[in-house]
């Protein structure tokens, strides 16, 4: 086999020769340091005799699947190229020690990393990686930046309210940042890391905050008013306020209400509803109530309830207290 188009700085280790009644074959491809950072089509060519001829044959990439009804599909020229990257090896990466914590949900949970930058010099950002050994069940993390003279960071994760007690959770990450090639062009570059060693694992526990609406359904009227009393319960280490606001996203509009605050020692509050001379979408999806204070570490903590609202004609006034 020949390959046609390997630039300055790429060679093909051997064998380059399929034997006898063997039908696959691995061959390797290798990046000098010199090599320069790009992508470059390749085309592989085989050679065999058959009886007295010499036959070439051009490599052809696999041929995707069809849909229902096509029976073929043209091959074009690209088909039957083989497109090889260069890249720059990553020389940081992050390590942490195995750890599995109970982590209510409605919670920050906060772990810390160590980096080997192995002669890497420039900031760093960490984010949920792309890639996740597991589904994320909601979890989210804000990106974190790591100065170029740090060789550690903390990074947290916020577990939504409404995950699944007793489930262990998961979170990847993945740490990148730039380098310059020996031609002078920047090039982000990343790590990232499934080794349970390196997870945020955490086993949700049940939130340290709940919400009791009085009501889960009220009918919307336009122009009106309702009132919507509401009981938070705090354990014990969360003693702060609590701010509820009303969460409400496209494609429902027409209905609002100002955000309140339960002070310390107290337990209720009472959330007004105001609906405008136009609803859209109410039927649609619920709202969400959503409730928010501080633990001891000054970490947000969070809990939800959802609001269902019907217009006129398929609720019940049962349902609604409005306001004189």
């Amino acid at each position: 086999m020949t390959f046609d188009g390997l630039s300055a700085g790429l060679s093909v280790g051997s064998p380059t020769v399929i034997a006898a009644n063997v039908q696959e074959l691995q061959i390797a491809l290798k990046a000098e340091k010199d090599a320069k950072v790009t992508t470059i089509p390749v085309r592989v060519t085989g050679t065999a005799k058959i009886g007295d001829r010499h036959v070439v044959q051009s490599a052809v990439t696999q041929v995707p699947i069809l849909p229902p009804g096509i029976d073929s599909i043209p091959i074009a020229d690209t088909n039957s190229l083989l497109w090889v990257s260069v890249t720059i090896p990553t020389p940081f990466k992050f390590v942490g020690v195995f750890e599995t914590k109970f982590i209510p949900r409605g919670a920050i949970y906060v772990r810390k990393y160590r980096i080997e930058r192995n002669g890497f010099q420039g900031p760093l950002e960490v984010q949920l990686a792309d890639r996740q050994g597991r589904h994320l069940q909601g979890v989210t993390g804000r990106p974190v930046v790591v100065d170029a003279n740090l060789n550690e960071f903390e990074f947290a994760v916020e577990l939504p309210s409404w995950m699944e007690v007793g489930r262990t959770c998961r979170s990847t990450l993945a740490v990148s940042g730039v380098m310059r090639d020996p031609d002078g062009n920047s090039h982000t570059i990343s790590f990232s890391s499934n080794d349970q060693n390196n997870q945020m694992i955490a086993l949700v526990a049940t939130g340290r905050m709940t919400i009791q609406l009085s009501q889960s359904t009220v009918t919307a009227q336009p122009g009106a008013r309702i009132e919507l009393p509401v009981k938070i319960q705090r354990s014990q280490e969360i003693v702060g306020p609590v701010t509820l606001e009303l969460m409400a996203s496209n494609p429902i509009s027409g209905v609002s209400a100002a955000p309140i605050t339960i002070e310390s020692g107290q337990a209720t509050g009472t959330l007004v509803l105001e609906f405008g001379a136009e609803l859209k979408g109410i039927n649609i999806h619920p709202l969400t109530i959503r409730a928010t204070t501080q633990d001891e570490r000054r970490l947000p903590v969070t809990a939800e309830a959802k609001l269902t609202l019907v217009d006129q004609d398929r609720g019940t006034n049962a349902l609604v207290r409005e306001s004189k």
